[in-house]
């Protein structure tokens, strides 16, 4: 048998989920490693329909975030946003206070997996937080 369309599977157990809370936004190993544990991302904001997206960025890049840099393979994966003013333009985008937020999302991927979509409309109310917001 002829392996050479074959790549090595890296398994990162758990689903890629977003949790937004008034403590800060958190994306899960998985949502990190399927974006292939980039140095620098961005987020960008579509008000309009109620959708953000975590984009690989390089550094210089205009909005560009730190991620994944300088951390080592073993290292904890989960990235966590933590701006207020970003939290309170989610809950406006949400039609909800800066207390409620509270909300899990699963994210979508394209552009060969380099943008994650968050679907602010498929949030899922989360009935308790550890405060962490990971997966």
């Amino acid at each position: 048998m002829d392996f050479a369309k074959f790549k090595t599977y890296n398994f990162v157990p758990g689903i890629c989920t977003v949790t937004i809370a008034k403590h800060g936004m958190g994306f899960s190993k998985k949502a990190i490693s399927e974006l292939g544990n980039p140095a620098y991302v961005k987020l960008l904001v579509n008000e309009l329909d109620k959708q953000m997206a975590l984009a690989v960025a390089d550094k210089d890049e205009e909005g560009a975030i730190r991620c994944m840099e300088g951390k080592e393979a073993d290292e904890s994966r989960n990235f966590r946003l933590n701006g207020k003013s970003l939290l309170y333009k989610i809950a406006q985008m949400m039609d909800c206070s800066f207390e409620e937020l509270n909300f899990k999302i699963v994210g979508e991927f394209f552009d060969d997996n380099r943008v994650m979509l968050i679907d602010l409309n498929k949030a899922r109310k989360e009935t308790e937080t550890n405060g962490e917001g990971e997966e």
